[in-house]
């Protein structure tokens, strides 16, 4: 497959998924939006303020939605991804229940826990423009449950999260070839690309499938990596079989790279 052909893919189904998670996921950011505002109007602004400043308000339905989104990307690259005819077929069930184990490791950390303390982060600054301001209680509510406060932040989480397991889940089925394969990073190059050495510099950068690319990252949106190198990522990987000098595919030595995260 082409470069463009692995990039048109990839629109594809993030585009499935985007249709399908957005809403999920906005209304999962304001689940807890309710807890915000029963503490201003019993206790007023400023008073508030430093209560949910002192609180640990997490979200505990954004990670039910994500880990859903993580599901289907999994099945739509078990679907739609194969290396080569000569793969077998995967066992749906087994696949897609060792993408989940690989994410779930980092669901709390890698999700939970930061979207949580942005929900509250952009509270805190909207009680600290009320008493600047000198809004009453039912203004600040207002802001407080604007929808427009979350419709943005759920876009860059689907889009986030969409390309980072359709590229690990890709991965794991690249690794059901009988030979072995090596994986390219593939960055779309426009001005919206991160044009460091992270990205752009590795574009067309060639490694075994559970190796590192230079950029420190096993693919793009690697949970391991720093949350500026993953969020909002739009790049993917493509796939080359390896040949021997007469260009016969190698065969792997073993059915799963020793190396291969779990």
């Amino acid at each position: 497959m082409t470069k463009q052909g692995y990039i048109r893919n990839q629109k594809i189904l993030q585009n499935r998924l985007m249709n399908k998670y957005i809403g999920p996921v906005q209304k999962a950011l304001q689940s807890n939006i309710p807890d915000y505002v029963a503490i201003v109007e019993e206790h007023g602004i400023e008073q508030g303020l430093n209560i949910i400043h002192g609180r640990a308000m997490i979200n505990t339905e954004i990670g039910k939605v994500v880990m859903s989104l993580y599901q289907d990307a999994a099945k739509m690259a078990e679907k739609t991804f194969r290396i080569s005819k000569a793969a077998p077929v995967i066992n749906m069930f087994s696949f897609v229940q060792s993408v989940i184990r690989y994410f779930s490791k980092y669901l709390l950390e890698m999700v939970v826990l930061p979207i949580s303390m942005t929900t509250k982060d952009q509270i805190e600054r909207i009680l600290k423009q009320a008493i600047k301001e000198g809004w009453g209680v039912e203004k600040t509510v207002s802001k407080i449950k604007d929808p427009d406060l979350t419709k943005y932040r759920a876009r860059m989480i689907v889009r986030t999260e969409s390309v980072r397991a359709m590229n690990y889940a890709q991965l794991k089925a690249a690794d059901n070839a009988k030979y072995q394969t090596e994986k390219q990073w593939i960055a779309i190059e426009d001005k919206r690309t991160r044009a460091s050495h992270s990205h752009l510099g590795v574009d067309g950068e060639r490694r075994d499938l559970y190796d590192q690319f230079s950029n420190g990252l096993l693919f793009p949106g690697d949970p391991d990596g720093p949350p500026e190198e993953t969020i909002n990522c739009r790049c993917t990987l493509g796939y080359f079989l390896k040949t021997d000098l007469e260009g016969n595919y190698v065969p792997k030595n073993n059915p799963v790279h020793s190396t291969e995260p779990v």
